[in-house]
């Protein structure tokens, strides 16, 4: 009974993406726009206020974008509105499916192979990328607009990123893990 509970709020997690994806297609109406409330609604429930934050810290920098635009092209506020609501739903529902499901339920559920290997990749490789730009900073390089002074850290995490991505395919394959 547990495992049918599972896949069928995986299932409606996935429905709850796509519909939130297909909001833009319905112009001008504010119902669709009530799955961002859903989806925030069960953000905050899982104790992501954080990510709620930024969901609409990133909402507002993109409405107070977007309005100038409109104005400037004439098309009107109610434009720059309706796809700002569009980008809080689609965005909103996409961080609570990744954030609430694990790369193995992807993998059972949607059975595609290799999901949880590749999210395990890239969390490593995110560690060693923070971690060589945590290096260079306290050496006092900053990569940003100077491109010459961002050339060392740069070469750098590239060669460490694929020396760590041979390590890591290396130890995959000795474990039984083919392509």
């Amino acid at each position: 009974m547990y495992a049918s509970s599972r896949s069928l709020t995986f299932y409606l997690k996935l429905v709850l993406v796509l519909t939130s994806m297909t909001t833009y297609l319905i112009p001008f109406k504010p119902y669709p726009y009530l799955l961002s409330l859903l989806s925030i609604t069960l953000l905050l429930h899982n104790r992501r206020f954080k990510l709620v934050i930024l969901i609409l810290i990133n909402a507002l920098i993109l409405l107070s974008l977007l309005i100038p635009v409109s104005i400037l092209f004439g098309q009107g506020i109610f434009n720059a509105v309706n796809y700002t609501l569009y980008v809080i739903t689609s965005l909103s529902a996409i961080m609570y499916v990744a954030v609430t499901t694990s790369p193995s339920e992807v993998e059972k559920y949607l059975k595609i192979e290799g999901v949880a290997r590749f999210a395990t990749l890239v969390y490593a490789l995110k560690e060693e990328v923070l971690m060589i730009y945590e290096t260079f900073k306290a050496r006092g390089f900053e990569i940003g607009i100077n491109f010459k002074r961002t050339i060392p850290p740069l070469i750098t995490i590239l060669v460490n990123t694929i020396d760590r991505m041979i390590t890591l395919e290396e130890s995959l394959k000795a474990r039984g893990y083919t392509t």
